[in-house]
């Protein structure tokens, strides 16, 4: 197929679910003939405001947008609403990550409507968030993964399963927000110290280190300089269980990259996270109620709250359970890029 037409990629420079949802969709429509092209990675095409000692402060700020064909994968919020509106978009396909409800105006409600021609969910939790807020869901389409080659990843999976090789390996990667639940790991973490009959360690892989952790948990703090997509793929491979102890997604992408690697996944029952696995490749543990916590002028974060035992029970479960993990990997083969998203290049024609 060859299409000569242009598509504007707006996405962030960040290894997060937002930025690869917007480099997978970007390269699966590239291969199918369409230009591609990536603006304002830098700054930020926005500005996200919070108060800091009663006074606001900016954080991002970045120029409007004016192209005729724009996709974007960015939270749906007042800062974004407010440069969409304000753009001269001809043709917006939007796959919006919502943890929650958006934080908008009255006003961008009716505004963004006349705007946006597409929406796309990465999951059906979103697609259902986008019509309980006025919305539509035109499809549900997962990003899917898009692992290096095998030859890239080998090195670094037979450098972690060496050093990984007298204990059982818990892996998390995540952002050090609230909703990702840190704490509840950690907690779990030292119950299970308490009970778990076999070593274990909780390899915690993140942009920000938490300040107190027990001995059994690892952390890697990516501040300290860059670490490949090869190696994050290689640790995938060598853990022995992907814990994904995150309270609220918009899907959750490490989740299906590590059943791409065959790796078994404790995560929450709840959606989007339990949507995408199912009782041979995962265990899940339940929550108990719903909390909401703001995220600057973007998102209420829908928190599902669990109690840290719970979460401790599954990983234990998952440390004496015999996983299968060819299955597992002929599971995940469902979420590789091209599958997953196949057919979405209609809604660019």
């Amino acid at each position: 197929m060859s299409n000569s037409k242009l598509i504007h990629v707006w996405t962030v420079p960040s290894p997060c679910g937002i930025s690869k949802t917007a480099w997978r969709v970007a390269r699966y429509l590239r291969e199918k003939g369409y230009n591609i092209k990536y603006i304002n990675f830098l700054p930020l095409p926005f500005k996200i405001q919070r108060i800091v000692g009663g006074r606001k402060e900016i954080i991002h700020h970045g120029p409007a947008m004016n192209v005729e064909n724009l996709f974007t994968s960015f939270y749906i919020g007042e800062p974004t609403a407010d440069q969409i509106i304000g753009s001269k978009i001809k043709y917006l396909v939007w796959m919006p990550y919502l943890e929650g409800r958006p934080y908008l105006r009255g006003d961008q409600y009716v505004a963004l409507k006349k705007k946006v021609d597409v929406f796309i969910a990465p999951s059906k939790y979103v697609c259902e968030k986008l019509e309980e807020i006025g919305f539509w869901c035109n499809d549900v389409k997962i990003p899917g993964v898009d692992p290096p080659e095998w030859s890239y990843i080998e090195p670094y999976y037979r450098a972690y399963r060496a050093r990984w090789s007298c204990k059982f390996v818990f892996l998390y990667i995540a952002h050090n927000q609230p909703r990702k639940a840190f704490d509840k790991l950690i907690e779990a973490t030292k119950i299970l110290m308490k009970e778990a009959n076999k070593p274990f360690m909780v390899y915690l892989f993140t942009n920000k280190a938490p300040r107190d952790y027990p001995r059994n948990v690892f952390v890697v703090d990516t501040r300290s300089g860059h670490i490949s997509e090869e190696e994050i793929w290689g640790m995938l491979h060598a853990a022995d269980v992907y814990v994904h102890a995150a309270m609220a997604e918009g899907l959750g992408i490490p989740i299906i990259e590590a059943l791409y690697a065959g790796t078994p996944v404790v995560c929450l029952d709840a959606p989007p996270m339990n949507e995408l696995v199912n009782s041979e490749v995962a265990i899940t543990f339940p929550w108990y109620k719903i909390e909401w916590h703001r995220f600057y002028n973007l998102m209420w974060f829908e928190h599902k709250v669990y109690d840290p035992k719970e979460l401790a029970e599954a990983m234990a479960k998952a440390m004496e359970r015999k996983w299968d993990r060819r299955k597992i990997r002929e599971f995940g083969k469902r979420y590789y890029y091209k599958e997953a998203l196949r057919g979405i290049e209609k809604y660019f024609e």
